[in-house]
């Protein structure tokens, strides 16, 4: 899935998605990390979007928020 631990680092990469949108991408992060190592990845108050346009972090969070 493209989606990997790197042990060094201590960091998860992933390449900057080419056809996708980027929350598309994320959602595919979070499935990969889910299927892959068994995690559950969640954005919280706390999380750092780092040279993140505003309207990306946006369309990202309403892509992982719960319907219905």
């Amino acid at each position: 899935m493209e989606v990997y631990w790197d042990e060094a680092a201590g960091t998860l990469h992933s390449p900057t998605p080419r056809t996708w949108s980027y929350s598309a991408w994320f959602c595919q992060i979070i499935a990969a990390v889910k299927d892959e190592y068994g995690y559950t990845l969640e954005l919280s108050p706390h999380t750092s979007w780092v040279q993140i346009q505003p309207d990306t972090r946006d369309e990202i969070i309403a892509a992982i928020q719960p319907t219905g």
